[in-house]
């Protein structure tokens, strides 16, 4: 119990900065600055715009426009024209795999005595298209589905590695803070020593020994510099990564470190079955005998107009059917109109057979395809392999975790009573002000170390959320 309330306690350092925020906040304004963020987002954007649009694109309304010809001809010796044919279709998807066609066809002759005639002819068309096969299709869907399960994972893992870098960049610093800190009060000791022992003459100046102190102390101060740059290079480049200067975080949250592996694994494992089953179907579709199914009725009005012959209409109206194989189709018509000639009906049937025959490189695409559900089943092996061991492996991270923390809790609370027993025993004459301050710079030491496994334990946890996505 007081190793806990210790550890609450003591989440926070004694360094000096200008102002502290919390971690949270410095991670928040990190994602704001990053260009690498903004890319980040941008590219999440367009995913996203290209998904609806692709959405769009299975219910939108298409519209041809076809100029049709123009061309010079005689009906008579007498008579020449020009005529002319542009047309309109719309097609209107609907439900079911319904489809609605709307057309319109404008001829105009214009002869050469001035008189002209236009024949403009309204037509709809309904039709709906069967599939039938020997296996359920879902390719489409399937595609759709890993697609997009692979995008988005690949967006909330980018989010999740940037947070833990960002935190791992703080913890440099503060490493690298620490270390100067303890350099710097190493050498003070030291030359502190040095004079000591040059007054009461322990060190002779100029003899071997005093050489030996100088150069010791000579190095400290070249490894004193060496940490002052490396430090401030750590500055300078939080500073260039995320826009903003490094400040001690605060407010830092706990970790929640518990992790199991699930059974079916994650989503790289669930891409990897439904690669598989994308395979298998590839292969399955090339197996099975599919036939394609088309009905629908067509119905059609034409009106022409002369400036010498009054307006007549035909109406006609016609059903067809369509049936194909991988060897044969058939498809039938009838077909009826109306005028003032009378009523003229016809039928019509036409069908082709072709002998199937298995080629060779039938043979090798089979193969082909057969290859490619063992190779698709060995990923998804492996990738199941794969989740299971890095499971493994970070379940001991997180044991190696948790061994750390305690023992620098059993660390922490003994330091804390020899700096109080150095107070006492400072008090009392028998320690000096030094033995005082070297405890207190144990115990700040062993605050920056506590400091640094929390921010360690949330790198866990969001490879807990990385592992589990």
């Amino acid at each position: 119990m007081r190793k806990t309330i210790l550890f609450l306690l003591v989440l926070s350092l004694s360094l000096s900065c200008a102002f502290c925020v919390s971690l949270e906040e410095i991670i928040s304004q990190a994602i704001a600055n990053s260009d690498s963020m903004r890319k980040i987002e941008i590219n999440r954007s367009n995913t996203l715009i290209s998904w609806q649009q692709q959405d769009l694109d299975e219910k939108s309304v298409s519209v041809s426009v076809s100029s049709g010809n123009v061309s010079f001809s005689k009906e008579s010796t007498v008579v020449p024209f020009f005529s002319m044919g542009p047309s309109v279709e719309v097609s209107i998807p609907m439900e079911d795999d319904l489809s609605l066609n709307i057309g319109l066809a404008n001829t105009t002759r214009i002869f050469t005595s001035g008189d002209s005639s236009s024949s403009f002819t309204p037509s709809v068309d309904l039709s709906k298209a069967i599939t039938l096969t020997t296996f359920t299709d879902s390719r489409d869907a399937l595609t759709k589905s890993r697609n997009r399960l692979s995008q988005e994972i690949s967006y909330q893992k980018s989010l999740i590695s940037f947070e833990s870098t960002l935190i791992n960049d703080i913890i440099s610093i503060l490493q690298s803070r620490l270390s100067l800190e303890k350099s710097k009060a190493s050498y003070e000791r030291a030359l502190q020593d040095y004079e000591s022992d040059l007054v009461s003459g322990n060190i002779t100046p100029g003899s071997l020994t005093d050489l030996q102190r100088n150069m010791n102390l000579d190095k400290s101060k070249v490894n004193i510099e060496s940490q002052e740059t490396n430090y401030n290079n750590l500055l300078q480049r939080f500073r260039r990564n995320y826009g903003f200067d490094f400040v001690e975080p605060e407010n830092i949250p706990d970790a929640d470190l518990t992790f199991s592996a699930q059974e079916s694994g994650n989503s790289t494992v669930a891409i990897s079955e439904m690669d598989l089953l994308l395979a298998q179907q590839n292969l399955e579709a090339n197996n099975s005998e599919s036939k394609n199914i088309k009905v629908g009725a067509k119905s059609s009005a034409s009106l022409t107009t002369s400036s010498s012959t009054p307006l007549s209409t035909n109406v006609d109206g016609s059903l067809y059917a369509s049936m194909a194989a991988q060897n044969y189709s058939i498809s039938a018509s009838a077909n009826a109109s109306y005028s003032k000639s009378g009523f003229s009906p016809s039928l019509t049937i036409s069908g082709k057979w072709t002998n199937k025959t298995k080629s060779e490189q039938n043979d090798l695409e089979q193969q082909s395809l057969e290859n490619k559900v063992l190779l698709a089943q060995m990923e998804y092996e492996n990738a199941l392999s794969t989740y299971k061991s890095d499971c493994s492996s970070l379940s001991n991270d997180i044991y190696s975790h948790n061994l750390e923390l305690a023992q620098l809790l059993v660390t922490y609370d003994y330091d804390n009573q020899i700096l109080e027993k150095k107070k006492q025993l400072f008090e009392y004459g028998i320690a000096t002000e030094r033995d005082v301050d070297d405890a207190q710079s144990t115990v700040h030491s062993d605050e920056v170390q506590l400091l640094i496994l929390k921010l360690k334990a949330l790198i866990l946890e969001n490879d807990i959320k990385i592992i589990n996505l």
